[in-house]
């Protein structure tokens, strides 16, 4: 039974596609955010 989740099935696949889809979008808005605070702070302090 624990083999099930291992074994690359067109249900699995389409499944960690769209999750890592979302991870990487995630992570570029967050990088744009973290980016953008940055940014501010500095500027709000130099």
């Amino acid at each position: 039974r624990g083999l099930d989740f291992i074994t690359p099935n067109k249900k699995n696949i389409s499944m960690y596609g769209k999750l890592f889809k979302i991870y990487k979008e995630s992570a570029l808005v967050l990088k744009e955010a973290n980016y953008k605070l940055s940014a501010h702070e500095s500027y709000k302090y130099s």
